[in-house]
This record gives C-alpha cells, structure tokens and sequence, in this order.
C-alpha cells in the first residue's frame, strides 16, 4: 500500500504532466514571441554559431553592445545553444526549452518544501504555483525569470537547511546574472537576514565571506561571456546609465507616483498583498528557525522587488519571483492560523485554475510566426532587411539578415539595411516592424519597394526589380 508520500509524489508527476499538456496547446503562441525573448534566441544562436553572446546585425557583423544585451544571461542562453546544436535552431524547440525549466521548477519547489514542512505541504504549494497564471506567461518564453528561480530555491535550501554558505552564495549568484534586474534585491535581503541573525558578528562576517566566495565563479564567467577586452569606458558608462534608468525616456519619478496610485486598482497587487499580510501575522506564531527565516527573506526580498517595480513603467514581471515566494509560502500561513487550512489552500488552487483558463491576461499572437512564414514564400536565397523587427529575426536563418533595431534603453543597433555606408547590394526583401517610421530611409523604400505582404505592425516589401 503506498503512503502518504508516495501518493503525493505521484500527485506531483501527475500535476507537471497536465503542465506539460496544457502549454503544449498553445507553445508558440501564448503567449507570444516577444523582443526580449526574440534577443534570448538571437544569442543563444550567434553562441551556437559562433560562441559569442551577441546579436548578430549582418552576416559576420556584430552589435558590440553584448553588455547591454544581457537581460536574460548567459545560464539560460548557452545551454539553449546547446539545444540548438542538438536538436537544431527553432522557436518550438527553445519553448520546448523552457518548459522544461518550469518542469524543474516545480521538482524544486515542492522538495524544497517538503524538507522544510512535509509533503502534503509541498504538494499544495506546488499547485499554486502551476495554477498561477504568470508562472506560465513568464515560464513559457526564453527569459531569466524561472531559471532564476530555480537557483534561487537551490541557494536557499542549501543556506537554510545545510547551511552550506560557498553553495548557496553560488546558486544565489546563478540567479543574480541570469536576471540581473529582477535578482538584484538578493543583495541586500540575503545582507539584511545574515546581519540581524543572533550568531555573534565574527559569524555573521563569516557567513557574508564564504557567500561572497561561492558568488565569485557565476560572476567572473558572466564578465567573460558578456564583456569584450575591447570594451571600453563608453561600454562601461552605458550599462551604468541603463541600470541607473533603463525606461529611455520615462521619469523615474513619473513612474513612482503612477505605480502607486494604480496599486488599489491592481487586482495582482491587492492579492498579494492580502497573502503578505496574512503572512506576517502567521510570522509571529512560526517558531521553526529555518521557516522563520524563509519567511522573512520573503518578506524583505519582496519589499525591495517592490520599490524596483515602483520605478519601472508599471512591469508587474519585476515582482514575479516575489510572487511565487508568496505562493509557496501560503501553505505553511495557513497551517498555523486555521484548522481548516488545506481547503483554504485548495480553495485558492480552485480560484486560480479558473482565472487562467477564463480570465489571465496572457497575450496570444502568432503574427511573428505568420510573417516569417511569408517571407518563407519567397525565393530562399534572397537577402532580407529588416528594420525594427527582431520578433521575426528570430525566425529567420542569421545568414540571410541585415537588420536594425531600437531596443528600450539601449542605443539603437546595426546599420539600416539601405544605409549608404552600408555597400552591399539593396536587400531583396525589406521587412518593417511596428515604430520603423522612426526610421530613416522611408523615402527609398517606397521609390524602390512595393509593400507584398501586411499583417498586424508588420510590412514586406519586395524591391520592385525582384518581383516575379
């Protein structure tokens, strides 16, 4: 007969199968393929191809901005080079990738849990999780967020339950150059809990010390894989300057003051911040070391995610991991405030299945995908310039593109396609995104092209002496 364990494993098997089948409806399109995961796969594959972490702008060419690039870093983006290797460079593939992520990310939530409560616990824990909409939106697409988190529950059940601080202060690292944005708050949560801790200061020095130590190796291969010898001060000032304000040409403090009139009008924000609440008031009666001390890193990690998101346009995926804390957490909140507390859970469980499948905002959109297939109808070995569009040069063969493109906070990248200092012959095919009016040259498209194709932002322009 099984026990109570093993029943709850299985449970966990069956819970990342119905995962698995449920993404699988929908991989490619919702949601859909965006800039930032679109730059996630241009590097994996300039890495697979060439083994540097970079965007490829024309054939052999270069952005020379692969410091600024790195929003998602190198731990995701060179095992998906890998993949590609392997299994070869496609969309499905690398969502194919990702899954896999969400997969491992489940594994590790609900061991985690289960060492630190029991397995009925994790089990409950891991289904709000699968249940939570931005799991999947966030989950499903090439960016650091759920990586990250997988090292970052890696670092804390080594420093809470081994208390192996080289381990954890490594994991901890993994997750902080694989989304710097969004793990940045680690600094100053893990320096705060190890601070107020009761050892005496010699401990607490030595604690931050070997954390600092097991930190190193993750941020040096960062500095090897991201940084160039040739980089000079400029490089050096314009990562300084996105960090410092990365919106481009939003007010910092434009963005405080909408975030926080908006907060009573978000119903993530208020939710949460009910399950925040909820949770420093089951704080109090946790006497468990090792809970409490999860539970405050929750608490203090989240506080700063918080005042991140307050400067950002109003990016709920900068809270995304406090979130899921949260979620993880809720389970144990409940079990020392009510009797009842598993149908509270499983209430919540029952709320959000619902709201993902009827009401979460995740975006579906194939229009990348239809137009890349458009080109596709085309003569193959025809050249494609794309202007603003890198969605759908992540769909087509490197070989073949000579692209420019202005991402958020960072100078725009590569020559225009039909730039006079660009001396190659006209492309045959010119490609323009939404915003390429931004652009130059709009007079020399239409001259010499004649809009082919059009769908939702995009238009293909065949040059007029191609056309058959």
């Amino acid at each position: 007969m099984l026990n109570s364990k093993s029943v709850n494993n299985l449970l966990l098997v069956l819970v990342i199968m119905v995962v698995v089948v449920v993404s699988m409806q929908t991989l490619t399109t919702k949601p859909g393929l965006w800039v930032d995961e679109a730059k996630s796969i241009l590097l994996a594959r300039s890495f697979a191809n060439h083994y540097t972490l970079d965007i490829e702008t024309s054939p052999g060419e270069y952005s020379g901005a692969k410091t600024l690039l790195q929003s998602s870093g190198y731990p995701v983006t060179v095992p998906l080079a890998g993949v590609f290797e392997i299994f070869g460079d496609t969309f499905v593939n690398a969502r194919i990738y990702m899954l896999s992520w969400m997969c491992l990310a489940l594994v590790m939530i609900y061991f985690f849990v289960r060492k630190l409560s029991d397995s009925r616990t994790a089990l409950l824990s891991t289904l709000l999780v699968a249940t939570f909409a931005s799991f999947h939106d966030s989950g499903r697409t090439v960016v650091g967020e759920i990586p990250g988190f997988v090292f970052l529950l890696a670092g804390l059940y080594l420093w809470l339950e081994k208390r192996e601080f080289i381990g954890a202060g490594f994991f901890l690292s993994l997750a902080l150059v694989v989304k710097p944005s969004v793990f940045l708050s680690l600094i100053p949560a893990v320096l705060l809990i190890v601070l107020v801790g009761k050892s005496a200061f010699k401990n607490k020095l030595s604690k931050i010390i070997r954390m600092i130590f097991g930190g190193l190796p993750p941020a040096l291969f960062w500095l090897t894989f991201s940084v160039d010898k040739s980089d000079g001060v400029g490089i050096r000032r314009n990562v300084l300057e996105f960090f410092a304000n990365p919106y481009s040409t939003n007010s910092i403090l434009d963005n405080i003051l909408k975030n926080l009139s908006g907060v009573i009008h978000s119903s993530t924000l208020i939710y949460f911040g009910v399950l925040l609440v909820i949770a420093i008031f089951a704080y109090r009666k946790i006497i468990d070391e090792k809970l409490r001390a999860l539970f405050l890193f929750t608490f203090i990690y989240s506080a700063f995610t918080f005042l991140y998101y307050l400067r950002s346009p109003g990016w709920l995926r900068y809270i995304l991991i406090s979130e899921l804390l949260l979620l993880i957490i809720t389970p144990i909140t409940f079990s020392h405030l009510a009797k009842f507390w598993k149908y509270l859970t499983l209430a919540l469980v029952t709320i959000q299945t619902v709201h993902f499948f009827t009401a979460a905002q995740i975006q579906y959109s194939d229009s990348a995908i239809i137009i890349s297939d458009k080109i596709g109808m085309y003569e193959s070995d025809k050249k494609i310039g794309i202007v603003n569009a890198l969605e759908v040069s992540a769909l087509l063969p490197s070989a073949k593109i000579y692209q420019t493109v202005h991402l958020l906070g960072i100078p725009t990248i590569g020559e225009h396609p039909l730039s006079k200092q660009n001396t190659m012959e006209p492309p045959d095919l010119i490609l323009t995104g939404p915003g390429f009016e931004n652009f130059d040259y709009l007079d020399v498209i239409e001259e010499k092209y004649e809009l082919a194709e059009k769908h939702k932002g995009y238009g293909l322009y065949l040059r007029r002496s191609s056309r058959r």
